[in-house]
């Protein structure tokens, strides 16, 4: 599936939601602080796990021995599959902002899913309406749910 075709709109609806979602767990610092607290004061249980994140930047993945997670305390095995959980949004979101080819766009997304900016702060810096910055990130958020959608994103 390609990430500009059509969807059912009720599936789209879902995934902008959750893109939305993951946004707002970004630009709160939520996601970057789990994964900060578990790199610098829980490095040995990232260890324990197996955990490689060797090919994260160029792919998005992060390795990890399966089996040496199993038997894990359930604690911790909650806490790897929240780790794992907050990088791939991360760099799903990063990425996907990223790759979105018309710069205006990729700017109102970044201003509003990376720093979580408002429309009305938007409209102040770009000095355009409010109502244009709501559609250019309608439109922004729309591809992005699109890409959530053709990848077929889930985060554990």
């Amino acid at each position: 599936m390609d990430a500009k075709c059509d969807v059912n709109p009720e599936i789209l609806q879902e995934a902008i939601k959750q893109v939305k979602k993951i946004g707002k767990e970004y630009s709160e610092g939520d996601l970057q602080a789990e994964v900060f607290y578990l790199e610098t004061s829980r490095p040995r249980l990232l260890k324990n796990a197996g955990v490689n994140n060797e090919n994260y930047e160029s792919t998005g993945k992060i390795e990890f021995d399966q089996q040496r997670v199993s038997c894990m305390p359930e604690d911790d095995q909650h806490i790897i599959s929240c780790y794992l959980s907050a990088k791939a949004k991360i760099h799903f979101l990063k990425h996907s902002v990223a790759d979105i080819t018309d710069i205006r766009l990729r700017q109102t997304a970044n201003d509003a899913l990376l720093l979580g900016w408002s429309c009305s702060k938007m409209a102040n810096v770009y000095g355009i309406s409010e109502r244009a910055v709501y559609k250019r990130k309608k439109k922004a958020l729309a591809d992005i749910a699109r890409t959530y959608i053709a990848r077929k994103t889930t985060f554990f």
